[in-house]
């Protein structure tokens, strides 16, 4: 079925899922600790489009040397939260959690050398 309001022709009905209320685009940063007691510095650059996110993530350490940069793919079903990390010569990592807020991301690292690992993204 379909309705018509301001124009605008879609389906409608309890299976249509609506987007998410709160859009993940923008930068995103956090600290996590790896089971070696390592501190990375974790970034994510974010573009959401509907459910779709899409971006760049980095790890460096206290120091600023670079450990990994590459892309970001996921999506946001807030509150739920569910990305991959991909790049060269990595593993691809998974970051899966929550949104606690509009402004936080409760997330857990797993692949390329992290198990389990707890992460908290703030919006920068």
């Amino acid at each position: 079925s379909s309705c018509e309001t301001g124009g605008i022709v879609g389906p409608v009905g309890p299976g249509t899922p609506l987007p998410p209320a709160v859009s993940v685009t923008g930068t995103w940063q956090g600290e996590a600790i790896s089971d070696f007691g390592s501190v990375r510095e974790i970034t994510f650059v974010l573009q959401q489009f509907d459910f779709r996110v899409t971006g760049r993530s980095s790890m460096t350490a206290p120091s600023g040397e670079v450990y990994f940069v590459g892309d970001v793919d996921g999506f946001n079903t807030a509150p739920d939260v569910s990305f991959t990390l991909r790049a060269p010569l990595y593993q691809p990592m998974t970051a899966r959690g929550r949104l606690a807020d509009r402004e936080t991301m409760e997330l857990v690292l797993d692949g390329g050398g992290w198990d389990g690992t707890p992460v908290t993204l703030t919006r920068r």
